[in-house]
């Protein structure tokens, strides 16, 4: 208690000197600030023994003038970065101009009474006037009464209580508003085991070391436990979760099973247990030390050499046992000490091996060991369970159902064929990437795991599966794989960089293939990659991952030495990319009678097939002008033919819809999208604006089993936009449509 009392006695102390601003008779000056800087003028010039000494939350300037000594310090009220804070002379006056430590309006310049008032006013003709948002950060703290710790509070709350929570930080922080409800709710949960409070950073220039304030999105408080460091901790704002963050600080860091009840009661409060049993003075110390990194994910307890944990006896010598809830406990020997003991005790709070789902990746995240990921079925894994047990804490072995995850697998440019093992450097999508390939067996998995944790193996490169070899006269496709032979080779090339998304690739690809034949003469392959599932170096592809390039290509020539890249992004015309060709290529330019040749052969066959198109459009619509037009809406922009005519009543607004339709331009008959194509009637809910008007419109009058063509005119359809790249701008649509079914909305 006396040693409380001189503490408290000494900071008080402490705090009114801090408090003390002074300023030499007769000296007078201005402040006033922007969002970034406080400016400081005083009317004094300085003629000898300038000294000028501007830290993190003081200012002091002292010289002599013409009258005599001349000087001015005081404590800040908030934080400024005293080391890009300066005063310059000017014309009888010092100028200082202070950078704030954070962007935002001081209410008040000096701290404690403010005794400068009439030494520094403020200069209203200078200040820049700010936009306040009129928040409060402590509002509802404030109008819930709950605790507010001034430097007095604050030593006695945390010398009387195990455990004392406090959230520091300035009122006008408001980036964490919407914790200070789950702050007072948790206040509440744990009454009687831990003291919270609030703490006006502003006021409490001694504590910021202690409290660390910060004002960023992520919001954290600081934790001081007894005979621990202070620790900031994030508050995540949903119950469960900083339940289970700040009770992990209740009680002793290591609970001793020293009681028959002991372990049955960890077990019903924590998720993860890891019990130490067997350790000696060090690797107690070193499992503290590490139980203290994993606080809020692991509880720890320990246990005597040779103990039986709940029904699991425990070899003799120093060990960890893993208790999680619905798995049989795992036991493993204690860590060396070049083992990082922190990851184990995480990864212990999960299975050997754990099936991967986006909810686990912020887990991952913070256990920060590499993953390695396992594409097999739910019953296969025994093997790779042996494995992970040899790595715990190294490597956190995720299990990849294929079904939902084998698209992955061409980040590891690995076949998208199963089984299949990969490492990654983290969870993250960018880190790097390391492939397994052999045969799947305990030691040639081990194996590359220990190379891959060594830096040893090489890095895998993202990579379609390897495509077949390129064939002239035919559009091919090359992959990271084999990208190197093809550059490299003594055949000329045209390489056409694309993106699986770019606009119209069907029409594009459909003149590629083209190309490919006209170039079949001349013995110039055609080739595509796709730079979405392909590495390509940026140094030699500089335009391949950005955004705006959708198409580009480089034509090879020449061979050895002599081998020669020609960049061509013009337009994806069949003349014009030939007319490149010729251009850059000795083997068009000889063969060029040819090449041209083939392009008129292939202009002929497009004239044919798009008369027989015609005619089928004809014969078509023909075929639907024997069936009555009905005009659904007064305008007639919705017109409905129907063709077979259903039973039933049909749906009423609200009804869940299933219907087939294919869908054409009126303008071409250019088909544009279709659900018979894909075999899976489209599911809608009618009347709630989920589609076009003109299908609410329609299938309002439609009953089951009934097939329609529906002219639907742009406004009812979509309109001045378009739906691109398939559906231009005002474009009138067709439909045929079929109701296959529905649910009445009463049902639903």
């Amino acid at each position: 208690m006396l040693l409380r009392v001189m503490l408290l006695a000494l900071l008080l102390a402490s705090a009114v000197a801090a408090d003390k601003a002074v300023a030499s008779v007769g000296l007078q000056g201005v402040w006033h600030q922007n969002l970034d800087r406080i400016f400081v003028e005083v009317a004094v010039d300085c003629v000898a023994d300038r000294n000028v000494s501007i830290t993190n939350d003081t200012f002091a300037l002292s010289c002599t003038s013409p009258n005599g000594p001349a000087f001015l310090s005081f404590t800040l009220r908030e934080q400024i970065i005293g080391t890009e804070s300066s005063c310059v002379s000017a014309g009888g006056r010092e100028v200082c101009s202070l950078l704030k430590e954070i962007p935002h309006q001081f209410d008040r310049l000096t701290r404690g009474a403010n005794e400068l008032t009439t030494v520094l006013v403020s200069e209203w003709t200078k200040w820049k006037q700010l936009e306040d948002h009129g928040l409060d950060a402590f509002d509802e703290y404030e109008n819930a009464d709950f605790p507010k710790w001034e430097m007095p509070e604050f030593i006695i709350n945390t010398a009387e209580n195990d455990l004392s929570i406090v959230d520091a930080e300035a009122p006008w922080c408001i980036k964490c508003m919407h914790i200070k409800k789950p702050f007072m709710e948790l206040a509440k949960a744990l009454k009687g085991q831990a003291s919270l409070g609030f703490v006006d950073t502003r006021e409490t220039h001694e504590l910021r070391s202690v409290l660390q304030p910060e004002c960023t999105h992520v919001c954290r408080v600081t934790v001081l436990k007894r005979g621990e460091p202070p620790r900031r901790v994030e508050f995540k704002n949903e119950p469960k979760e900083y339940l289970r963050t700040f009770s992990a600080y209740v009680g002793p860091l290591v609970t001793p099973l020293d009681t028959p009840n002991a372990l049955k009661d960890l077990k019903k409060k924590n998720k993860v247990v890891v019990v130490g049993v067997g350790l000696d003075a060090a690797q107690a110390k070193r499992f503290a030390e590490a139980g203290r990194e994993v606080r809020g994910h692991v509880r720890l307890a320990s246990a005597a050499d040779g103990a039986t944990i709940g029904k699991t006896a425990v070899p003799k010598g120093p060990h960890l046992v893993a208790l999680r809830r619905k798995d049989k406990p795992e036991i493993f020997p204690f860590p060396a000490e070049d083992r990082d003991l922190a990851k184990l005790l995480l990864a212990g709070s999960m299975p050997r091996v754990v099936t991967f789902s986006y909810d686990l990746t912020h887990n991952l995240e913070e256990l920060g060991l590499p993953i390695a990921r396992v594409w097999v079925e739910e019953g296969q894994l025994g093997l790779y369970e042996k494995v992970a047990e040899e790595f715990r804490g190294l490597l956190t072995f995720v299990h990849m159902p294929p079904a939902e995850n084998k698209h992955l697998l061409v980040d590891y440019g690995l076949a998208q064929e199963t089984p299949a093992f990969g490492i990654s450097g983290t969870v993250l999508w960018d880190s790097a990437k390391y492939a397994f390939e052999g045969e799947h067996t305990h030691d040639n998995i081990a194996a590359f795991c220990k190379q891959v944790l060594a830096r040893t193996h090489p890095v895998a490169v993202k990579s379609d599966p390897l495509p077949p070899p390129l064939e002239l006269g035919s559009l091919g496709k090359i992959a990271t794989r084999n990208l190197r032979q093809y550059l490299d080779g003594d055949s000329e090339l045209l390489l056409i960089l694309f993106k699986s998304w770019v606009k119209d690739w069907k029409g594009r690809n459909i003149t590629l293939h083209q190309i490919a034949r006209c170039a079949q003469p001349a013995n110039v392959l055609v080739a595509t990659i796709d730079v979405a599932n392909n590495f390509l170096n940026q140094s030699e592809f500089p335009n391949a991952a950005s955004p705006d390039t959708e198409l580009e290509a480089f034509l090879y020539t020449g061979s050895g030495p002599d081998r020669t890249r020609h960049h061509y992004r013009g337009s994806w015309t069949r003349k014009d990319t030939l007319r490149f060709l010729k251009t850059h290529s000795p083997s068009i330019q000889k063969q060029w009678a040819a090449v041209v040749a083939e392009s008129e052969k292939i202009a002929v066959e497009i004239k044919a097939a798009e008369e027989a198109a015609r005619q089928a459009r004809a014969a078509e619509q023909a075929k639907w002008d024997a069936f009555p037009k009905e005009e659904l809406v007064a305008d007639g922009g919705v017109i409905k033919q129907t063709m077979t005519q259903g039973t039933g009543e049909p749906p009423a607004a609200g009804a869940k819809v299933k219907a087939h339709y294919t869908g054409t331009l009126e303008k071409d008959g250019s088909e544009f999208d279709s659900s018979r194509s894909r075999g899976q009637p489209f599911e809608f809910t009618l009347g709630k604006s989920q589609v076009i008007k003109c299908w609410d419109t329609a299938f309002a009058t439609m009953r089951v089993g009934e097939r329609a063509l529906l002219t639907c005119r742009s406004e009812y359809a979509y309109g001045p936009n378009g739906s691109p790249p398939r559906i231009p701008p005002d474009a009138t649509l067709q439909f045929d449509v079929e109701l296959v079914s529905y649910q009445g909305h009463d049902e639903l």
